[in-house]
């Protein structure tokens, strides 16, 4: 059976063939023709795929992403700035994304911008939850999230315009050329002015001149097991937002004179067959920071160099797996134009492993950094059961190593008053995971449901903490000694023909021991339904989202509730026509650092396609 529900749109099959087929665990994450069903996963595995964002047409990816199972997205402020990806409750730097097999993350901060990706039709995105294979170098124990450009498998082209509220425009041309090519071209710009109203305290205020300005130009040359990348991403974003004066008991929006500009340019070529994978890859991430009025320009700079690859060997009844992970990394950090630091990483990490593909399956994956001192294995094991036809039980243990971020060593920046450093002395975290799955996958039965329970311990916590000293506040990493991470998470999933009906639901619950407050900003409870209707002529998508209070470290919040609808009209001529309102509950922006809530917006689309071209 081709589980169509662990992407919503596979198609029904037989289900008797499912416990014969076996993938290499690393095509959980990697770009190949072998399309993964999430009851084969060896992890929590949520998908989104291309239907979905088709009929849902998000406007960000705050938007796309909110109350998924287990997936929070935590941005530092308007649309268009940092916007990093939390799973299960873990920091942003243990979620590693990828964009076709290829790793986005660097080591200078780890933590990624969403912003800087573009919103196209991809294929699938998936999002693997816990410990993951030790294929992946380190083995992060948040997970790992891999977006899936569009396959080249059909000659097409297509020019699309959107616009909406608050100057939201976006311009985007792609053309894919198959056969003899097996070329995809794709540009897009985006830009938004951010005059949005905010609701903060109290005080109605509007941010002005808060825009910003994305550019994507992207190509992608593949054939049946090889495929090669080049990437080219600017974002610039201003800096501006509420704060509160609680001397006087009033609030203002900083001057927006800041701009950040953000940027990465990735090439990667990656070979891949049924037996064996290999990812080559180039990344320049950089960062450029000015506000002339407060201190200096700045920016951070880190060129990676990265080569991951996996074999698998067929012996007997079972499989063995041998694979690695070079790589090096040069960071500079400017303030004007004085170098202030400079830090160099490089790892080079084997793993070995095995599995026995039977109705009940063991395996085992074990991995070393031989260039790290440290005496710590990062280790996945467990074991899966198919107890009949249409389930599958699990039970996974994992162990991973976190060693400091560069950014969390070396980073220093100084305002009137305040002090941002890293420290030098940070212990790595290690950590402990438990996920015990169960998963229903009925035969001839539109249904999917899975329902998954995890738990995280964890020492030599790393947290940023503020202190006092004299009159000066100092911001920097520490530390704990304990932390741990539980809940649990739902998914059923039910459709047929052209309609499909996703539930949701994430418990979480993060504490540092010590102090016994929540660790980052996630609600204990989010809820999401979505209903999807699409045929040739008309699409619709109907998304619902709740999220409980978080406990900060100051204060509980409130609850959130989030409505999009969307809709396009298909065929017309060749034009559709797609209109999507977002945030139906909430009118304007309520100020709630760290929660994705976008105020509410419209955006109107057209897109013109032919499928035949003549280059």
């Amino acid at each position: 059976m081709k589980l169509f529900m662990a992407i919503i749109l596979t198609q029904m099959g037989g289900i008797k063939d499912t416990i014969k087929e076996y993938v290499f665990p690393t095509y959980e994450i990697t770009s190949t023709p072998y399309l993964e069903e999430s009851h084969k996963s060896k992890s929590s595995m949520t998908y989104i795929n291309s239907l979905q964002i088709n009929a849902l047409n998000p406007i960000s990816f705050e938007n796309l992403f909110l109350s998924l199972p287990g997936l929070f997205i935590l941005p530092s402020g308007n649309q268009g700035m940092l916007s990093t990806s939390i799973l299960r409750g873990n920091s942003s730097k243990e979620t590693y994304l990828f964009l076709d097999g290829f790793r986005l993350n660097t080591k200078r901060v780890e933590s990624f911008n969403l912003s800087i990706l573009p919103i196209i039709n991809y294929e699938r995105i998936e999002i693997l939850k816990g410990g993951n294979s030790a294929f992946f170098g380190e083995g992060p124990s948040g997970g790992i999230i891999n977006f899936i450009t569009p396959s080249i498998n059909k000659r097409f082209a297509s020019l699309k315009t959107e616009f909406g509220s608050f100057g939201y425009n976006l311009q985007e041309f792609i053309f894919n050329l198959s056969y003899e090519y097996n070329l995809l071209f794709l540009f897009s710009r985006t830009h938004k002015d951010g005059n949005d109203l905010v609701n903060f305290r109290g005080f109605k205020l509007k941010r002005e001149n808060s825009d910003f300005t994305k550019k994507t130009f992207l190509i992608k040359h593949s054939k049946e097991n090889y495929e090669q990348i080049f990437l080219f991403s600017e974002n610039k974003s201003g800096i501006t937002g509420p704060l509160y004066d609680f001397y006087n008991d009033s609030a203002y929006i900083l001057t927006p004179n800041a701009r950040e500009n953000d940027e990465i340019i990735l090439y990667g070529i990656g070979f891949s067959s049924e037996n064996y994978y290999f990812r080559n890859q180039i990344l320049r991430d950089r960062t450029y920071f000015s506000n002339p009025d407060f201190y200096d320009t700045s920016y951070y700079q880190s060129l990676s160099l990265r080569s991951s690859g996996g074999y698998k060997i067929n012996l007997w009844k079972s499989k063995i797996h041998i694979g690695y992970e070079g790589y090096r990394e040069d960071i500079k950090v400017f303030k004007g134009n004085t170098k202030q630091k400079k830090d160099t990483i490089s790892s080079f990490t084997i793993s070995t492993g095995f599995e026995i593909p039977k109705k009940i399956e063991p395996f085992l994956f074990l991995s070393k950094d031989i260039i790290s001192k440290e005496k710590f294995v990062p280790i996945k094991s467990g074991l899966s059961i198919y107890l009949n036809e249409i389930s599958k039980f699990s039970f996974i243990y994992s162990k991973s190593l976190k060693e400091p971020t560069s950014f969390e060593k070396i980073y220093y920046e100084e305002y009137p008053g305040f002090i941002i450093r890293g420290n030098e002395n940070l212990k790595s975290e290690k950590s402990e995971g438990y996920d015990i799955l169960f998963k229903i996958f009925p035969k001839n039965i539109p249904l999917y449901f899975s329902i998954n329970s995890f738990r995280k311990n964890s020492k030599d916590l790393i947290e940023w903490i503020y202190y006092l000293k004299g009159d000066t506040f100092i911001y920097e990493p520490k530390n704990f000694s304990k932390g741990y991470l539980k809940g649990y998470e739902i998914e059923t999933k039910i459709g047929k023909r052209n309609l499909f009906l996703n539930i949701f639901y994430t418990y979480t619950d993060a504490k540092n021991l010590k102090e016994n407050r929540r660790i980052y900003y996630i609600p204990w409870n989010s809820l999401r339904t979505e209903i999807i209707f699409d045929n040739d002529k008309f699409s619709s998508g109907i998304s619902y989202s709740y999220n409980s209070k978080r406990l900060t470290p100051q204060i509980i919040k409130g609850d959130i509730s989030i409505l999009n609808f969307s809709f396009k009209i298909k065929k017309i001529y060749f034009f559709d026509l797609g209109f999507s309102i977002y945030n139906l509950l909430n009118k304007n922006y309520e100020f709630i650092p760290g929660y994705p809530i976008e105020g509410r917006n419209f955006k109107i689309g057209i897109e013109m396609k032919k499928e035949e071209i003549w280059f």
